[in-house]
Protein backbone atom coordinates (compact mmCIF):
# COMPACT_ATOMS: atom_id res chain seq x y z
CA UNK A 1 0.00 0.00 0.00
CA UNK A 2 1.24 3.28 -0.69
CA UNK A 3 2.14 5.81 2.07
CA UNK A 4 2.86 9.03 0.26
CA UNK A 5 1.55 10.48 -3.42
CA UNK A 6 4.02 10.72 -5.99
CA UNK A 7 3.17 13.76 -7.18
CA UNK A 8 1.48 15.71 -4.31
CA UNK A 9 2.84 14.19 -1.42
CA UNK A 10 -0.54 13.37 0.25
CA UNK A 11 -0.83 10.54 2.47
CA UNK A 12 -4.58 10.41 1.79
CA UNK A 13 -5.64 6.96 -0.77
CA UNK A 14 -8.66 5.48 -1.99
CA UNK A 15 -9.26 2.11 -3.83
CA UNK A 16 -11.02 3.11 -7.02
CA UNK A 17 -11.74 0.82 -10.26
CA UNK A 18 -10.69 3.28 -13.24
CA UNK A 19 -10.63 3.20 -17.28
CA UNK A 20 -7.60 4.05 -19.14
CA UNK A 21 -6.54 4.18 -22.45
CA UNK A 22 -3.70 1.68 -23.80
CA UNK A 23 -1.77 1.09 -27.42
CA UNK A 24 -0.90 -2.34 -27.96
CA UNK A 25 2.55 -3.04 -29.73
CA UNK A 26 1.29 -2.49 -33.49
CA UNK A 27 -0.68 0.60 -32.69
CA UNK A 28 -4.55 -0.51 -31.63
CA UNK A 29 -5.81 1.54 -29.02
CA UNK A 30 -8.19 -0.25 -26.46
CA UNK A 31 -10.21 1.25 -23.75
CA UNK A 32 -9.63 -1.06 -21.16
CA UNK A 33 -12.64 -0.51 -18.11
CA UNK A 34 -12.67 -1.39 -14.19
CA UNK A 35 -8.92 -1.52 -13.14
CA UNK A 36 -8.27 -1.61 -9.97
CA UNK A 37 -6.06 1.18 -8.87
CA UNK A 38 -4.90 3.33 -6.00
CA UNK A 39 -6.05 7.05 -6.00
CA UNK A 40 -4.68 9.92 -4.37
CA UNK A 41 -7.84 11.67 -2.74
CA UNK A 42 -6.03 15.19 -3.15
CA UNK A 43 -4.47 15.38 -6.22
CA UNK A 44 -6.42 11.89 -8.49
CA UNK A 45 -2.27 10.08 -9.51
CA UNK A 46 -3.53 7.08 -9.82
CA UNK A 47 -1.06 3.94 -8.93
CA UNK A 48 -1.43 0.53 -10.06
CA UNK A 49 -0.12 -3.03 -8.51
CA UNK A 50 2.62 -4.71 -10.42
CA UNK A 51 0.05 -7.46 -10.77
CA UNK A 52 -2.43 -5.74 -12.13
CA UNK A 53 -0.12 -3.38 -14.71
CA UNK A 54 0.98 -7.59 -15.91
CA UNK A 55 -2.62 -8.42 -16.35
CA UNK A 56 -3.03 -5.33 -18.32
CA UNK A 57 0.04 -5.59 -21.09
CA UNK A 58 -1.44 -9.33 -21.06
CA UNK A 59 -4.49 -8.44 -22.27
CA UNK A 60 -3.25 -6.28 -24.75
CA UNK A 61 -0.84 -9.35 -26.13
CA UNK A 62 -3.78 -11.36 -26.58
CA UNK A 63 -6.56 -8.76 -27.19
CA UNK A 64 -10.17 -9.77 -28.21
CA UNK A 65 -11.45 -6.95 -29.38
CA UNK A 66 -15.06 -6.14 -27.67
CA UNK A 67 -16.49 -3.09 -30.49
CA UNK A 68 -18.25 -0.33 -28.39
CA UNK A 69 -18.87 2.80 -29.89
CA UNK A 70 -17.94 5.69 -28.57
CA UNK A 71 -17.39 9.71 -29.77
CA UNK A 72 -14.43 10.87 -30.62
CA UNK A 73 -13.87 14.30 -30.20
CA UNK A 74 -10.96 16.59 -31.15
CA UNK A 75 -9.41 19.49 -29.34
CA UNK A 76 -9.31 22.84 -31.89
CA UNK A 77 -8.64 26.36 -30.49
Amino acid sequence: MKTTCNVCGSSSFEEQKVDDIYENPDGRRFVVENIPATVCTVCGERTLSLATARHIFSLLDTAQEVTKTIPVLEFAA
